[in-house]
């Protein structure tokens, strides 16, 4: 223990999106301590500086529903069980992350315990499973009076750097391998990007988010009507009512 003799009289945090630029100025030893998320931390993976700490974040795949395509439920569902998640742990988290099958992340808590304990994830059924996403993909596309044809054009947006980049392909040849489905990877910078996301000028994208509180309402307030972040184009009332009576 060392603490008297430490003496911090400021600290200055710099905030910034462009993980690349926050790298090389750790490098160059112009900041201390550096936060990226794992997918960003590959290279420090053997560092002997490096600190993990779980932090709610949680990725996923946002679809805009005022697309015609991706206004099937079913067809959404079967894109999230195409696509393999432990293997994209592996290939951008080092494994250390855990695989989501629902919004919720396990640190959350819920009413006795852990919100995940209670309400398992595994009951969505959003796991892996390229037989029946087939199937699946399949029936969106017979209620949506469309075919493998008729999907032409479909966007997946991600941010212009190297790491999304590579998820982005990766996705693409997921739903390529899983579902004979071909679309194209959109890369965009972070600002251009937010601009598409908030005009709804766009298919699907890859995100993330995490709260900087750790309670459930931060998360599942998302998808009301009337967030910020909701620029899926879904809305459901009877959710947001349930949403409401279970805050009071």
């Amino acid at each position: 223990v060392n603490e008297k003799n430490i003496n911090i009289k400021n600290i200055n945090l710099i905030i910034n999106g462009d993980s690349v630029q926050l790298k090389k100025m750790y490098e160059e030893n112009k900041i201390d301590i550096l936060d990226l998320p794992l997918a960003d931390a590959l290279e420090y993976e053997k560092s002997k500086e490096k600190r993990s700490f779980e932090t709610g974040e949680v990725s996923y795949i946002q679809f805009n529903v005022q697309n015609r395509v991706f206004f099937n439920k079913k067809i959404r569902k079967a894109i999230a069980m195409a696509i393999n998640k432990e293997a994209f742990i592996e290939l951008f988290q080092s494994g250390e992350a855990e695989k989501a099958e629902s919004f919720i992340p396990k640190n959350i808590s819920g009413a006795n315990k852990s919100f995940r304990d209670e309400y398992k994830q595994s009951k969505y059924g959003m796991s892996y499973n390229p037989t029946n996403a087939k199937t699946l993909f399949q029936e969106g596309l017979s209620e949506m009076g469309m075919s493998l044809t008729s999907l032409k054009n479909l966007n997946l947006l991600v941010k212009s750097n190297e790491t999304d980049i590579k998820i982005g392909n990766f996705i693409k040849s997921q739903l390529r391998e899983n579902l004979n489905l071909d679309i194209a990877v959109k890369s965009e910078t972070s600002q251009m990007r937010s601009q598409i996301l908030g005009s709804r000028d766009y298919d699907f994208t890859f995100e993330s988010y995490s709260s900087d509180v750790a309670d459930i309402s931060s998360y599942l307030g998302n998808w009301t009507s009337n967030n910020y972040k909701n620029i899926t184009g879904w809305s459901n009332l009877e959710y947001e009512i349930m949403l409401k009576n279970g805050l009071q």
